[in-house]
């Protein structure tokens, strides 16, 4: 369907910009003089793309899935290994809040009434539910009903979810950093912990900086995930966003600091930070730590904000690229949201 929208100017009458999207083809603007053109320009263009690119019935949940509780379906996926913990502290959440629904019960209204209503309530920290958290808990049960498909041999529905229905600048882009100032007050805060985990908070902390890598994929760490005479660490799919594995270089004192850990780990457990609970435990004990500290809305996940603006400003060997292959990044976008560079940074390099 054609999007029309008025484009006021200065001194001057209203122009009226026409934007035809599909999905088979790029997007096609235009502005016009009138309202009019432009809607009859929208629904030429619409017509002939119809004719090109006839629209395809979507499947449909099969009779066997279309009656499945979305709640049953959660939990079947919390049951599986490989996503257990990827999604074990927001699939609860999800779980809660899908009611008595059924997979056939998912349609465009539901997830906008999802939406709406996860919206409307709190999270633990007391602050509104984000778009961001959300469109991650439509992650979820998408994930949640392709699974039970692939377990049926059906076809899988559509997921009648796209981000374009939310708010625009719905995406929350933090730019927080970490000052020098603030990195010493957060290193004395935690050696002043009076817990058997505090060489592993500390070492959590000072591995996040070193290597980029997300809260879960350093508290799951696993000694055989480390090569320390090549000096790679490989995440695997399971520990990792997106269920794709990587391979993360180790820097000389991330290296150092692994082999102290190795002297002293358990053999009761393979993970390296074996002190540490489970990743949510984790990032709210950290808040509370970094709050004790005088760190202001400062999150664990600003670490890796933190660690991919130092690579980009300092790692001046490696290419763009291949600082999107360390931290698993797809996209130039995407590496752009995590590099929050200073001016008084950038100054230094321009001689």
């Amino acid at each position: 369907m054609p999007s029309i929208a008025e484009r006021p100017r200065k001194n001057a009458p209203s122009k009226w910009q026409c934007t035809v999207r599909h999905p088979n083809a790029p997007t096609i603007v235009r502005t016009f003089d009138s309202k009019e053109l432009a809607a009859r320009f929208g629904e030429k263009v619409e017509t002939r793309l119809r004719r090109l690119w006839p629209e395809q019935p979507k499947p449909k949940a099969a009779p066997l899935l279309a009656n499945e509780s979305l709640a049953k379906l959660i939990d079947d996926l919390l049951a599986s290994s490989e996503v257990a913990n990827r999604h074990k502290s927001s699939a609860p959440t999800v779980r809660r809040n899908v009611g008595n629904a059924t997979v056939e019960d998912v349609t465009r209204r539901w997830t906008k009434e999802f939406v709406r209503k996860m919206r409307a309530k709190r999270s633990m920290r007391g602050r509104p539910f984000s778009y961001e958290t959300i469109v991650h808990h439509l992650a979820i049960i998408r994930q949640a009903i392709r699974a039970r498909a692939d377990h049926l041999e059906t076809p899988c529905p559509a997921f009648p979810f796209s981000e374009r229905s939310l708010p625009r600048g719905w995406k929350n882009k933090r730019e927080r950093r970490l000052s020098n100032d603030e990195q010493r007050a957060l290193f004395s805060r935690l050696r002043r912990l009076k817990t058997d985990a505090r060489p592993h908070y500390l070492a959590l902390v000072r591995l996040a900086l070193e290597t980029g890598a997300r809260q879960q994929e350093l508290v799951f760490a696993e000694w055989s995930e480390f090569d320390m005479e090549k000096g790679i660490w490989v995440i695997p799919a399971a520990h990792a966003k997106g269920n794709r594995s990587r391979f993360v270089p180790l820097t000389r004192r991330a290296r150092r600091l692994l082999k102290v850990l190795a002297a002293f780990h358990s053999s009761a457990s393979a993970r390296v930070l074996w002190r540490l609970s489970q990743p949510h435990t984790v990032s709210t004990m950290f808040a509370r730590f970094a709050k004790e500290a005088g760190l202001h809305n400062f999150r664990f996940h600003d670490l890796r904000h933190e660690a991919i603006s130092r690579m980009i400003l300092f790692k001046r060997k490696l290419s763009t690229f291949e600082i999107m292959r360390i931290v698993g990044h797809s996209s130039l976008d995407m590496l752009n949201r995590y590099a929050n560079l200073r001016g008084e940074e950038l100054v230094g390099r321009m001689d």
